[in-house]
């Protein structure tokens, strides 16, 4: 793990290339962990008491930088996770964006609804909303299927494989 991260941070901003399974869940598994530490770092340091909700809250500045810091490095992993399964770079950005686009419209039209109806009409509005809630998450499996693809053997369009090895059989290349 701690590899894949060093690789990861190593190449900040490398978009060619390409990067197998492991160094990129692993680099997931490294900022999971890390936002779940230093939120409760900030929280521990920064929270305070709100009666109102009855619970500390945080304004995240921790996590927040945290995540400034490692935005480039997670898109780059993602990147070059793409071109490893032999497809362009941008698919996961494409399908956010385009699932994105279709829940605003999706929640325009509830709050379009919503305001020029009254009382039980204006009840109609939930079914675009729960639309563009359910468009919003069909994206993900979409993604963790792009991203858990095995990889190409060999060389492909973006490179030689990560690990491969010029003195080993291919039949000996795991990921």
């Amino acid at each position: 793990m701690i590899s894949a991260v060093r690789t990861c941070f190593r190449k900040y901003i490398t978009f060619s290339g390409r990067a197998p399974r492991s160094e990129f869940w692993y680099f997931i598994l490294f900022l999971f962990l890390a936002f779940l530490v230093l939120g409760a770092l900030d929280l521990f340091l920064f929270g305070e008491w709100n009666a109102l909700t009855n619970q500390y809250e945080s304004g995240g500045v921790i996590p927040g930088l945290f995540f400034l810091a490692c935005l480039l490095p997670w898109l780059a992993v993602t990147w070059r996770r793409m071109h490893d399964s032999g497809l362009g770079g941008y698919w996961p950005f494409v399908v956010w964006i385009l699932s994105s686009i279709l829940t605003g419209m999706f929640i325009f039209m509830a709050a379009s609804i919503a305001t020029n109806t009254t009382g039980d009409a204006a009840l109609a509005s939930l079914i675009p909303l729960v639309l563009g809630g359910v468009s919003g998450f069909a994206v993900h499996p979409i993604n963790i299927y792009l991203l858990c693809r095995r990889s190409t053997p060999g060389m492909n369009a973006y490179g030689p494989h990560p690990d491969h090895d010029p003195g080993m059989a291919m039949e000996d290349v795991f990921e």
